[in-house]
């Protein structure tokens, strides 16, 4: 066996953090200082503590606004009711991954997607709350799709003026709907009793597992010196981690796993015993990788893909909407958050699997059939909440107002569908006014207007860096920039706008990563901190509206990179294995600080699936993207893309 968890603390099982999605935060820098007290520990981060740190006690910002009465909830059923609780709520523009309730925290908190792209805060009450999954839509003017190539004349000029990026800070008191509700899981808790009580149960968790590692480092000497041999070993050695570390019953990826002190001694092997639907997502898509590269044979890669589909279909969801976490073990319901961005993401795996393996398509139609992405969508703004929470039958106050995050391929598919119109695209904001630290050298804002096939006038703020311009991402991620290219081919559909764009922001990682930091390797993306053992965000800040800490470099973010300069990318990965401890038997670990080299040594299921898929990519031409572009549910969006232009 490999290791044991620690129990949370008073015991009982852990319930996994709401939500990568959104996956991101366990407590945020919004997070309130009745939680910070109440955990004793406060963790700045989108996941929380690596596993074998105290469980922190969650209580972040954001409450949804109730449904008005006498309006449909369409995700609610009409038996259930949810009382009002008095509480004191911080509210932050963070989104999401901070809407979390009070509960004892999983091992390491992890991102689906990134919860600061938002607007300011925007309450939806006066938003007509849409009809009940698969009943008309009442509000709708028409039922004909939208012609997504053709942006329509309210979503033509966005306004000229660029807002501040949102407080971060803002804290107000207001009695809500509670938001401390705890989401347990009674039949792991019956589980764990069964095998001893929870810390005894630990090892059986260890047990489920489909393998383990037999050693925590590779010898350097073994990885191959050319280039795409050195990539296909890594493509191998991440794929065995990917096939390894899912439990052995149900199949469902496990969220991390991480090795304390170097150590591979059963209680120093720590295992988060839950995933998130974007987990299940890119494993799904990893499968369909591995049969393209020859990791597995087509038969087996079938029946492993229909054995996840299998495992779906039995999870309690919430009228055909899966929550965004779930205990591996048990397959209980760990959070009562149904999020945007995990959902697109969800959805994307399966659209993957369809195309890879056709002989699937009736299972994953029936999962895909109740999942309409209009539930999300806020006709006033024009814009996707983060999120439902089912506890509460409320939507978040939080939208996705930021575009350039990987939350833009959730939209996407939606316009694709026909859910939303395509004026939803245009709506998303493309650049705020960059914040920067003092002595640092900050972007310059400027507004790109010009004329539209259709004779609209578009109007697009973009920043310029030295000789670079570019829209920024919230954060200056790689994540937030590339993820989407892992099943989109945005050099080719949009060669004015995305496809440029996510080029500037390869190029400036690195540029600011060694002219700037002086450092010898790039690629800064949240990940965990290997100086901290939490989950931080991580970016170059001149690319990010509101830039994040430069401290931590993550081999997924270099791997993000390959589709957009695979040469640099590749040198990069080759550097990192030849200066750090970082290559181990499944593959790179999570993170390494570039100046102490000091790393994280953990595997999260998410940087790894990313990290697999940019390679894969990489090694067969685009298979991956080729299967998602030609779903008949993505076609149709297609057009849409090469509409834009950022800056020429």
């Amino acid at each position: 066996m490999c290791g044991i968890s620690p129990a949370p603390r008073g015991g009982g099982h852990a319930a996994s953090p709401q939500s990568p999605r959104e996956r991101q935060i366990e407590v945020k820098r919004g997070a309130t200082d009745a939680a910070e007290d109440a955990a004793g520990v406060y963790t700045k981060r989108p996941r929380a503590a690596i596993v074998g740190a105290s469980f922190a006690l969650a209580l972040s910002a954001l409450v949804g606004a109730s449904v008005p009465e006498g309006r449909a909830d369409p995700l609610r059923s009409p038996a259930v009711n949810t009382k009002a609780d008095d509480g004191v709520i911080k509210r932050s523009p963070y989104g999401a991954r901070d809407e979390l309730e009070l509960r004892a925290a999983p091992p390491i908190t992890r991102r689906g997607t990134n919860p600061d792209d938002v607007t300011d805060v925007k309450v939806l009450e006066d938003q007509p709350a849409p009809a009940l999954p698969g009943a008309p839509d009442a509000g709708a003017a028409t039922a004909a799709a939208p012609d997504p190539a053709a942006p329509s004349d309210t979503a033509a000029s966005p306004p000229t003026t660029v807002p501040n990026v949102p407080e971060v800070h803002e804290k107000t008191e207001t009695k809500t709907p509670s938001l401390l509700t705890r989401q347990e899981a009674p039949e792991k808790k019956l589980w764990e009793i069964s095998n001893g009580g929870f810390t005894a149960s630990r090892f059986a968790v260890q047990r489920r597992l489909t393998a383990c590692p037999t050693a925590l480092l590779t010898p350097r000497a073994s990885i191959p010196v050319e280039p795409r041999a050195f990539l296909w070993r890594v493509a191998l050695d991440t794929w065995h981690g990917l096939e390894a570390l899912t439990d052995r019953e149900s199949g469902l990826p496990i969220d991390n796993v991480s090795f304390q002190g170097r150590l591979l001694a059963p209680l120093s092997v720590k295992v988060g015993d839950y995933t998130n639907i974007t987990n299940v997502g890119l494993q799904l898509a990893a499968i369909a990788a591995a049969k393209r590269l020859g990791f597995i044979l087509d038969d087996a890669a079938q029946s492993y893909a229909s054995r996840l589909l299998d495992t779906l279909g039995t999870l309690k969801n919430h009228h055909g909407y899966f929550f965004n976490y779930y205990d591996t073990t048990s397959l209980e319901p760990t959070s009562s958050f149904i999020s945007f961005v995990d959902t697109s993401w969800l959805v994307a795996g399966l659209l993957i699997t369809r195309q890879a393996f056709p002989a699937l398509a009736t299972s994953v139609g029936e999962l895909l059939e109740p999942i309409e992405l209009a539930y999300f969508y806020n006709k006033r703004d024009k814009l996707m909440s983060h999120g439902y929470y089912a506890n509460l039958q409320t939507l978040s106050v939080y939208q996705y107002g930021a575009f350039y995050t990987e939350a833009r391929l959730g939209s996407l598919i939606a316009i694709g569908k026909g859910d939303v119109p395509a004026e939803h695209w245009y709506a998303m904001q493309r650049a705020y006014r960059p914040t920067c630290s003092e002595g640092e050298r900050c972007p310059d804002l400027h507004d790109l207007a010009y004329t539209a096939r259709d004779g609209s006038r578009m109007h697009v703020h973009y920043f310029d860096w030295g000789d670079h311009r570019y829209v920024p991402s919230w954060g200056g991620s790689m994540f937030e920039a590339l993820m989407p290219r892992l099943v989109l081919d945005e050099g080719h559909w949009a060669p004015r706008s995305l496809g440029p764009n996510g080029e500037a922001h390869a190029v400036l990682q690195e540029l600011y990563a060694r002219s700037t930091l002086g450092y010898p390797v790039w690629g800064m993306s949240p990940s965990i901190d290997p100086d901290t053992g939490r989950y931080g965000e991580f970016g170059a800040s001149v690319l990010g509206s509101h830039g994040y800490s430069s401290a931590v470099v993550a081999p997924y973010a270099a791997a993000l990179a390959l589709a957009v300069a695979p040469d640099d990318a590749t040198a990069n990965l080759m550097e990192m294995v030849r200066r750090y401890d970082i290559y181990g038997e499944f593959g790179f670990y999570d993170s390494v600080n570039p100046v102490s080299g000091k790393v994280a040594y953990s595997y999260l299921a998410l940087d790894q699936a990313m990290l697999f898929l940019a390679v894969a990519n990489r090694l067969t031409g685009g298979y991956l993207r080729d299967l998602f572009e030609a779903d008949p549910f993505i076609r149709p969006a297609l057009p849409l893309l090469s509409e834009e232009r950022f800056f020429r």
